[in-house]
């Protein structure tokens, strides 16, 4: 099992040819979760979707690989032995163990693809770690 919220193992790479829908040799590096391929695949097969199944649907996305108005973070989470959420959207990931009993971590994806300087506490990002905080109540 895997409990390390890290980006390397929280990515997964997705492919998605949908004649029609996509243009060939496209490429996003917008954020999806794997929770939004079925309204994605019940929209572009006509099928109905039900509400209480979760995920946003990615048809916009697929047409338009640079959608602007597209903004969603992904979210992982580990329960067990210690609970851990973490948020990631383009730039920024963040991480909070514990319910920040065991700290909060917030990485800038673009200048520190390692994840080796915590910016949590930084208050010129304290923004970014409330606007996490505002999508992770939503999402749990």
């Amino acid at each position: 099992m895997n409990n390390v919220l890290r980006e390397p193992s929280a990515r997964v790479q997705r492919v998605i040819r949908a004649p029609g829908v996509t243009r060939p040799g496209s490429r996003s590096t917008k954020t999806v979760e794997l929770l939004d391929l079925h309204p994605t695949l019940t929209d572009l097969a006509a099928l109905s979707h039900y509400a209480r199944n979760e995920g946003k649907n990615m048809a916009q996305l697929l047409r338009n690989s640079d959608l602007a108005t597209w903004d969603k973070p992904a979210f992982s989470q580990v329960i067990g032995g210690r609970s851990v959420h973490s948020g990631h959207s383009g730039r920024w990931r963040c991480t909070e163990w514990q319910g920040r009993e065991k700290g909060r971590e917030l990485y800038d994806q673009q200048t520190d693809p390692a994840e080796k300087f915590n910016l949590a506490d930084s208050p010129a990002l304290a923004g970014i770690v409330a606007r996490y905080m505002r999508c992770w109540q939503e999402h749990l």
